[in-house]
């Protein structure tokens, strides 16, 4: 059976499977060839099997693409991308750098809190209103008094970039004194809270360079006393200090928090992992946000003691018990101490700071930073920050910087602080674009963006950083949307080995604000031990190509608990850096060779051309075509009609992030009917219990980093003697042939050991010891170092697939009638009711009054059992009668529909995508494909077992087994 047959088995049958057959199976004995018999007819019935056969008889021509080539060709089109948003930034950095006057006492633009509405409409791509005209400005609450802004001449500049780069979101200059531009204008609700200083995409342009920071805070009670900012005390604003610091992180930064009063504290008790303790944790998205959750509550103490002493040995600590298996050489450390007075600790920090610091050869700086201007505090923060006393016998003096704030300027100190980084030493030289960590878009809650960012300079200090937004889908979609044959695919990872793609992740597009970003090394993913070398060279930025055994998983539905299909395959790997970039490259092919169609083997007559497109959205072009009404979509007889996947485009986006119009539609039409030559955008090429006693439910469990949670569920497995299904007391099962279905016809209750699933996926239940439910646990990792353990762990689940159908406008159906007739009126039962599709049984009305005598009517009248307000009264009235076809007209239409519709498909896709004719890598996973014909059955159960070889070796302890079928655990 093709991969085409399964998919249209699978989307047509099931609706009319129980509805069509059920009086069939009043019978003494439990055959599955009668629902097998059954399928065939409608498969038959619907223009399957024909439609195969001109499948199976179209001509083919295989092709070969080495690795290499394709390799080339994917980084030559990222290159291509990745120049052209690096121009976008250059742009703006020149016209700023090259302005007479950079800087202004005001601006003409307008402030985006204040953006009349008028001036504002939906853009998709930008997923809310704004104004394409021209960019807006913010102010920060925290700025200087000589505040200026930067030249207005870059919201020119600014939409001319938009304007000429299709990959372009988001464009933003923020400078150092908090002002920012952004395009296209959108209206801000809170403009007083934004501040791109306090982000980390901000400060990982500015600075580049990896940091170990640990931050130590006096909390003792002089803290309570009021500071230069109004109703805020000194503690308060400390804190936001705080906060900003832990905020402008990069992923590759680590942290740890210390507070002191008498005594010194770090992170610890039920709601903090362990390892807060005592090691720095990287600033990922879960990380700070537990830190934030630490640093929050924190209130002065009662006591008035600043044990300087303990606080700083409680920061040094974090040095020595890190990961002793990162490279440090190129990574700054710092403590950042915040205090309003002196130490009242029994030994001089300066002392404290020399004989801690020669341990790590002196390589820490000290920065230090004083709520008020004590002198003798000063001095003291002063010289730990100078490090006076230090023994340059252990290594040079790396120095810090200690600043103080007076009442009238201590409004500065979270803007100071947070860009501490600012007198970190750095080759202005190194200065180039750098992506930030992927994040979900704010505006649209869906979809995961990343900012290129570039340092602005004047007179080689820090003027601003300017910033340009892209989806990670549109950046990388040569890569998502990678596929030479069934198994190939692309990953592509940075210079730390973080995973940016990769199929086993959940797919970018489609990531919400309820999600993290998984952020998780390719080891995880990629566990076979060959990959390691692979690996290591890809973090290098070098090119191979290696072939292996590799372990394969394919999703198999879009539920959780549909799992995977898992085999185990020889596969080609081709790697390389991607220019402009820390990013690596890596292709994975099974097969070099593959099958095409070409649309020359079609030819059409130009008498033939005006009827081979018909575009679906019939909204957008007038017709001529008699149309009627179906399943709420207004459709013809006349002529089949095509819809495009994203996939059928250059750029996936151009399909995806604007609305379609009529012009659209007419270029499409006018280039697949060859009337245009110029190419508008196509791409060129309970009885559970017993079913585990008896071994045909087993259970698997998988890795699911997206949630973090190993997955048990259970899938179906005929054993060797007893492929033709088997009878107990409790339940019968028999294969239906020809399908990947079990009919399961239950005898007596089956003895649930005091277990009741009730959950139907395992995200909902936690694993207990004593019910084999579908149910999660936790995987444990270190999250201080972001690490997985993965030596004995289960394999990774397939990747959530996300619910992609797509949301249509609906059509205008005013005036049409009927394309079939149910008959809903003359069905006087639910059950009859409910076996057609059209109808629904209405019991209630929309304002949920119980209907005396419940009646069948369209589902446009009422749905889900309740009536819609405007026929509220449908069962009070006859219906009204309508013309209906005859079912040879119906059966003729259906087939005819569907034909053309495939070949409709053929022949646009014919240049787009590459078709397989019948031929695999390796026998088909039993999964997917159907079971075969009853005597045949035994082959197949001996295929199963055998298409992984005794000699493959799975990289996992737990090898997985290869089933045809995962089911719930309560199902049956």
């Amino acid at each position: 059976m093709s991969i085409f047959t399964r998919d249209v088995m699978k989307c047509l049958f099931i609706l009319s499977l129980l509805t069509s057959i059920h009086q069939r199976f009043l019978i003494a004995a439990l055959d599955g060839s009668l629902l097998s018999n059954e399928l065939k007819r409608i498969k038959n019935d619907i223009g399957v099997n024909y439609i195969q056969e001109k499948f199976d008889n179209f001509p083919y021509e295989t092709k070969t693409d080495t690795g290499s080539e394709l390799l080339q060709n994917i980084q030559t089109r990222l290159n291509s991308s990745l120049t052209d948003l690096n121009e976008v930034l250059n742009n703006i950095k020149d016209n700023i750098q090259q302005a007479d006057k950079p800087d202004n006492v005001h601006t003409d633009l307008p402030e985006c809190c204040s953006l009349p509405d008028d001036r504002l409409s939906y853009a998709p791509e930008f997923q809310t209103e704004v104004d394409l005209n021209t960019a807006c400005y913010t102010k920060s609450r925290i700025t200087n008094s000589n505040l200026k802004y930067p030249t207005y001449v870059i919201s020119e500049i600014m939409k001319t970039n938009y304007q000429n780069n299709t990959n372009v979101l988001w464009q933003h200059y923020s400078t150092t004194e908090g002002i920012s531009v952004i395009y296209p204008a959108n209206k801000f609700k809170q403009c007083i809270n934004f501040d791109p200083r306090f982000t980390s995409s901000y400060a990982a342009a500015a600075y580049p360079e990896d940091k170990d920071v640990v931050i130590v805070l006096d909390t003792s009670s002089s803290m309570v006393q009021p500071s230069g900012v109004y109703a805020k005390p000194k503690i308060v604003i400390a804190k936001e200090a705080v906060s900003n610091v832990i905020q402008t992180l990069k992923e590759d930064d680590r942290v740890g928090i210390v507070i002191f009063d008498r005594s010194a504290t770090t992170p610890k008790g039920e709601d903090f992992h362990p390892c807060y303790d005592y090691k720095l944790a990287f600033a990922t998205k879960a990380n700070v946000a537990k830190m934030e959750v630490y640093v929050s509550p924190i209130s002065e103490s009662q006591y008035a003691d600043s044990n300087f002493t303990d606080a700083l040995r409680a920061a040094f600590r974090y040095f020595d018990s890190s990961d002793d298996t990162m490279d440090i050489s190129h990574r700054e450390q710092v403590i950042l101490f915040l205090s309003d007075g002196k130490s009242t600790g029994n030994a001089d920090p300066r002392e404290v700071i020399r004989d801690e610091n020669q341990k790590y050869d002196n390589r820490i700086r000290i920065f230090t930073y004083l709520i008020g201007d004590e002198k003798e505090a000063m001095i003291q923060l002063k010289g730990m920050a100078s490090q006076v006393w230090l023994n340059t016998t252990h290594g040079s003096i790396k120095m810090g910087k200690f600043q103080f704030f007076d009442l009238e300027n201590q409004t500065l100190l979270s803007t100071v602080m947070a860009q501490f980084y600012l007198d970190l030493p750095y080759d202005d030289k190194k200065d180039t674009s750098i992506f930030s960590v992927p994040y979900v878009d704010l505006f649209s809650g869906v979809g995961l963006i990343t900012s290129l960012c570039l340092p602005v300079k004047l007179n080689s200090s820090l003027h601003g950083v300017i910033c340009t937004d892209v989806k990670i889908s549109k950046l990388l979609a040569e890569v998502e949307y990678f596929t030479e044959n069934e198994y190939s695919y692309a990953f592509i990872i940075d210079k730390t080995g973080r995973v940016l793609m990769h199929p086993l992740l959940p797919n970018a597009q489609f990531v919400t604000l309820d999600d993290d970003p998984v952020l998780v090394d390719i080891s995880v993913l990629e566990r076979e031990e060959d990959a390691d070398n692979m690996v290591e060279s890809m973090k290098m930025g070098h090119s191979g190509n290696k072939t292996y055994k590799k372990f394969f998983i394919k999703p198999r539905g879009r539920l959780v608990n549909d799992g995977s299909s898992n085999v185990n395959l020889r596969a080609e790997f081709f790697w390389g850096p991607v220019p402009k970039s820390n990013f690596s490259l890596c292709l994975v092919l099974v097969d070099d060779s593959y099958s095409e169609l070409n649309e020359s083997n079609f030819p059409i007559n130009s008498s033939g051309l005006k009827h081979v497109f018909l575009y679906h959205n019939r909204n957008l072009v007038k017709d001529n075509h008699t149309d009627c009404k179906f399943y709420s979509r207004r459709v013809t007889f006349e002529q089949s009609n095509v819809k495009f996947t994203q996939a059928a485009f250059k750029n996936p986006f151009q399909y995806l992030d604007r609305d379609e119009t009529a012009d659209d539609v007419k270029q499409y039409a006018l280039y697949l009917t060859r009337s245009s030559s110029i190419n508008p955008g196509f791409r060129e090429h309970g009885i559970a219990v017993e079913m585990i006693n008896r071994n045909v439910l087993n259970g698997n469990i998988c890795q699911d980093f997206s949630k973090n949670k190993n997955l048990r569920s259970y899938r179906v497995t005929l054993p060797l003697h007893i492929e033709r299904g088997f009878e107990s007391e409790v339940f019968e099962m028999r294969p239906i042939a020809e399908s990947n279905l079990f009919i399961i016809r239950v005898k007596q209750k089956p003895s649930l050991n005091g277990c009741s699933c009730v959950p139907t996926s395992p995200d909902d239940l936690l694993c207990n010891d004593h019910c084999d439910c579908l149910c999660h646990r936790p995987i444990r990792f270190d999250v201080c170092t972001n690490k997985y353990d993965t030596k004995d762990a289960s394999p990774p689940c397939s990747a959530r697939l996300p619910d992609t159908s797509a949301n249509n406008e609906p059509d205008i159906l005013d005036g049409l009638s009927a394309c079939f007739d149910p008959a809903c009126h003359r069905k006087q039962n639910k059950t009859d009711c409910l076996s057609e599709g059209e109808c629904s049984w209405c019991e209630f009305t929309d304002t949920k009054e119980k209907i005396e005598t419940p009646c069948c009517r369209l589902k446009e009248e009422c749905t889900f059992g309740k009536t819609k307000f405007t026929s509220r009264h449908t069962c009070a009235k006859p219906p009204p009668t309508s013309a209906t076809r005859t079912t040879d007209i119906d059966k003729a239409a259906i087939i005819g529909a569907t034909v053309g519709c495939v070949l409709m498909f053929i022949l646009i896709i014919s240049a787009v995508l590459y078709c397989y004719r019948h031929h695999h890598p390796v026998p088909d996973d039993p999964y997917i494909d159907a079971v075969a014909d009853m005597n045949e059955i035994s082959n197949y159960i001996q295929s199963e077992r055998g298409m992984n070889g005794a000699n493959d070796q799975f990289p996992y302890k737990c090898k997985p087994e290869i089933n045809n079928l995962y089911s719930e655990s309560n199902s049956f």
